[in-house]
Parts: C-alpha cells; sequence; structure tokens
C-alpha cells in the first residue's frame, strides 16, 4: 500500500491510507498536473516538497488555501484554514478539483516549492512580493515593514513569494514560491 499511496500524483484525495502512511512526505517534480498529456509538461527547475495529510477541518478544503495543523495532530491532519497573521502549515494542493477535498480524505500537501495560493484581493501583485496569510486560507502581499513589537506575527505568517504579477482579484490562483518555517 505504501508504493500505491506513494506514487499518488498529486490532483488526487483517498478516503483510506494505512495509518502509519499519515504524514509521509514526497518530492515531486514541478510538473503541470491538471495537463491530459502522458508525460506531464515541466513548469520549473524547482522540486516541489509535499506532505499526505487529512483534512480534518470539518469542511472541504479547497486548491490553493493556505491551513494550519490540527491540534495535537502535527504533521499529519489539518484543522482549519489560516486567518490573518496566523501561521501556515501549508497549501492545500492546486490540482484538486474546484470542490477540493473531502473532510476525512488525505491528499498531499504543498510544504516548500512552487504552486498556486488564492489572493484576497486586495491589491495587486508583482512577481517577489511577500505573501502573507490572510482571512479565509487566502494570502495578501506583506505591504509594509512589520512594527515594533509585532514583528513575530508577520514572519509567522510568511507564506512565500509571488512568481509572477496578478491582478486585485479575489479568489485568484497566483503562482507562489512557498516557504514555511517550521519542521
Amino acid at each position: 500500500m505504501e508504493n500505491q499511496v506513494g506514487h499518488m500524483p498529486r490532483g488526487k484525495s483517498v478516503s483510506q491510507i494505512p495509518a502509519e502512511l499519515s504524514g509521509l512526505t514526497k518530492v515531486f517534480t514541478d510538473v503541470n498536473w491538471g495537463s491530459s498529456q502522458q508525460i506531464k509538461p515541466r513548469l520549473s527547475a524547482y522540486t516541489v516538497k509535499c506532505r499526505l495529510v487529512q483534512n480534518n477541518s470539518g469542511g472541504a478544503l479547497t486548491p490553493g488555501q493556505s491551513v494550519k495543523w490540527k491540534s495535537g495532530a502535527w504533521g499529519t491532519q489539518i484543522g482549519a484554514v489560516t486567518g490573518s497573521l496566523e501561521q501556515p502549515c501549508g497549501i492545500v494542493d492546486e490540482y484538486l478539483p474546484s470542490a477540493g477535498v473531502a473532510n476525512g480524505d488525505y491528499f498531499w500537501l504543498v510544504e516548500e516549492g512552487p504552486c498556486k495560493t488564492v489572493t484576497n484581493g486586495a491589491g495587486t501583485y508583482s512577481e517577489q512580493d511577500h505573501l502573507v496569510t490572510a482571512a479565509s486560507g487566502k494570502t495578501v502581499k506583506q505591504t509594509a515593514a512589520p512594527t515594533q513589537g509585532n514583528e513575530l506575527p508577520q514572519i509567522l505568517a510568511f507564506v512565500g513569494i509571488a512568481m509572477e504579477s496578478a491582478a486585485a482579484t479575489d479568489g485568484l490562483l497566483v503562482r507562489t514560491y512557498v516557504k514555511r518555517f517550521q519542521p
């Protein structure tokens, strides 16, 4: 079963896995998993580090949302989408169907590398803008330096760096280099 789950492509979810595989990490080549081509087109020379986790948030999680661990289930279960300036554990796989991953199902969570994140529409993005968590599992451009005494929340809320420019449109998926600062 490990071999079957370990070979599960991005963009898929499953309802059951052996307990010992929960939290499994895998590094994928950065390819377009949404392509119908047999050999998926490569998007960059980067790799994408993912973790096999269970959605235990109580509802569906949709592609590109920023999420956080369930209390007491670090590294294995997602408890909710992030709120504004909350520390993310990763991004919901952008290649899942638009309905997302059902509560209780397992999916690949992006921990590091290129993927698409959901914007909150609060402003335009330019390449290399720093993105932080916003309400409802979305991201927003960090527009100002942290104020004294408020540095840590903005550092912990860091999601990644925009890899493309984007319009100020709520719910837009923007290609981002995700980098989280926790084990």
